[in-house]
């Protein structure tokens, strides 16, 4: 299926207690428009077939005001 796709679903179901996880280009991609305090880092965790996942940051359901 692809790298990209392969990360996403180990992604999902490493961290799946939160609602809306993103891999560090979604984010870098995203906070421009809706700014870093909508955004917090996780830490990692080792996923299967997944050499290095970089950073995989959560969406603040309410952003920090």
């Amino acid at each position: 299926i692809g790298n990209r796709v392969n990360l996403a679903a180990r992604i999902m179901v490493k961290y799946q207690n939160e609602p809306i996880v993103l891999d560090s280009t979604t984010y870098h991609l995203s906070r421009d428009s809706l700014g870093d305090n909508c955004f917090y880092l996780l830490p990692s965790k080792q996923m299967k077939g997944i050499e290095s996942a970089g950073r995989i940051y959560a969406y603040r359901i309410r952003p920090k005001e």
